[in-house]
């Protein structure tokens, strides 16, 4: 029989899979927030294209921390100096914001940057504008 109740791995996993399109609660809410978003990717200038953003899913949802990541590349050198010829590319450099004030979190748990704590969905600058004008025309009543 369904009790009609959701057990807590059927809401971490839809946590897990929320995108950057902000805050729950009101649109003006939602928008400054994504405003402020857009902004600190601005701020990257040149690397924002190879930044990817993720909504932290660990809280309650009304001022999500979210993190930038972008890839770090890797090459196979050996012991003479000379390039091996073997690359790779992984998403390890991140920054992480707080969602209330979005300044720059410098010091923070281990347990905080775990995969578990953050979105499964990445998404791009582009991305995080075109949802930025979406909440802003829903706002307007566009």
């Amino acid at each position: 029989m369904l009790s009609g109740k959701r057990d807590a791995t059927h809401e971490t996993n839809l946590a897990r899979e929320r995108n950057i399109s902000g805050p729950d609660g009101t649109p003006p809410k939602r928008e400054e927030y994504l405003r402020r978003v857009v902004k600190n990717l601005e701020g990257h200038s040149a690397h924002r294209d190879a930044i990817t953003v993720r909504m932290g899913v660990a809280g309650n949802g009304t001022s999500p921390h979210y993190k930038f990541e972008a890839p770090v590349e890797y090459r196979m050198i050996s012991l003479d100096g000379a390039d091996l010829g073997t690359r790779a590319a992984f998403p390890e450099a991140f920054f992480i914001y707080h969602g209330a004030n979005h300044k720059k979190m410098t010091a923070f748990e281990l347990a905080d940057v775990r995969d578990a704590h953050w979105s499964s969905k990445a998404m791009s600058y582009d991305e995080v504008r075109t949802i930025f004008g979406q909440v802003r025309a829903e706002r307007k009543g566009l």
